[in-house]
């Protein structure tokens, strides 16, 4: 009974926390609210730029930019460039073309390590039409956005864990008590099946 017990939690270990652990590597750290959602022209005459801070040690991964080109009909180019300590780390361009009606665009980033954590994101277009392509902002007028990070095993791992056990926890005590009652009663019935 010991080891059918024993093999039971080795299994919920490997399947609720090692699991996850190794497949799940993105975490999404920054977003606007969705609800919170103004249309801006995105012409040449503004830039927008915006500031992240990453967890530790989680270096940027990708960030996503709410636009809207109507009619897919604006294919100027829109330029992202990404700063880090005061240094240009990675400068991205893409087609108004590439850009839905409206759409989430997602830029992968180089793996950049930055001791800081702290990213400034600038965009910008040569786009001349105002009533062509818009830019999804919240009322302060900061560009919606969403940005994830990649953490690595470890740190992952330790993530996971903390999160089950925040789970455990939150669970009705009544529930638990039932409910392990339950898996005893049951392993104790194969094991007796067993015998």
């Amino acid at each position: 009974m010991k080891r059918t017990i024993l093999s039971q939690l080795l299994f919920l270990a490997l399947f609720l926390i090692l699991l996850p652990s190794a497949i799940i590597k993105n975490r999404q750290f920054a977003v606007n609210d969705p609800n919170d959602q103004l249309n801006q022209s995105f012409t040449s005459r503004q830039s927008y730029h915006f500031l992240l801070s990453t967890p530790p040690n989680c270096p940027l991964n990708s960030i996503s930019l709410r636009l809207k080109n109507p009619l897919i009909k604006n294919n100027s180019p829109i330029l992202v460039d990404i700063f880090a300590d005061n240094k240009l780390l990675q400068s991205l361009s893409f087609s108004g073309s590439n850009v839905g009606d409206p759409d989430w665009v997602q830029l992968k980033i180089n793996r950049h390590q930055v001791s800081s954590g702290q990213y400034q994101v600038t965009f910008s277009t040569q786009n001349t039409d105002p009533n062509s392509l818009f830019l999804y902002t919240n009322k302060q007028g900061m560009p919606v956005h969403q940005a994830w990070c990649r953490l690595g095993f470890i740190d992952n791992l330790r993530r996971v864990c903390q999160h089950r056990y925040q789970q455990l926890h939150q669970m009705n005590q009544i529930f638990l008590f039932f409910y392990l009652q339950l898996l005893i009663g049951l392993n104790y019935a194969l094991f007796r099946l067993k015998k």
